[in-house]
């Protein structure tokens, strides 16, 4: 009986610690089609924008949008719910890159971003740099279903 509780609580810890360091998501929507198709699910190794490089594909939590309770004149005035969700894109440049296009660099407070389908993705061709506070994660890899 003590073994037993012993291997829960081992088993517990891990959970535990795993659900620190990794995360999974489901993709939601066509912007990062064809590398991966909405409804997708992805491993995500939590990390700040420092460990991302040009190329990965990031997890990174959206600009606010209105939502319940926040009228449109009120949100295009500056009033915004805490409703937010995390995008899928892939890192275009990551601070001390070049800016695409541009001869000044991404700012360590910025990463620009895109999504692989580009008539389908809200990203930083509309936006602009995004705030790289709001880097989640890397992708690891697409997780297959049994």
């Amino acid at each position: 009986m003590v073994v037993l509780v012993g291997v829960v609580l081992a088993g517990m810890f891990c959970v535990v610690a795993l659900s620190r360091r990794f995360m999974v998501v489901t993709v939601a929507g066509p912007s990062m089609a064809p590398t991966l198709r909405d409804g997708d699910r992805v491993l995500v190794r939590r990390c700040a924008v420092d460990l991302v490089r040009r190329g990965d594909i990031v997890v990174l939590l959206g600009p606010r949008m209105p939502g319940l309770g926040v009228a449109p004149a009120d949100f295009m005035a500056g009033a915004t719910n805490e409703e937010r969700t995390l995008l899928i894109k892939r890192a275009v440049a990551v601070p001390g890159d070049p800016l695409p296009g541009d001869s000044a660099v991404v700012s360590a407070a910025e990463i620009v971003v895109t999504g692989d389908n580009e008539n389908m993705s809200y990203d930083s061709r509309q936006a602009g740099p995004f705030d790289a506070r709001n880097v989640r994660g890397v992708v690891v890899r697409r997780l297959t279903m049994v």
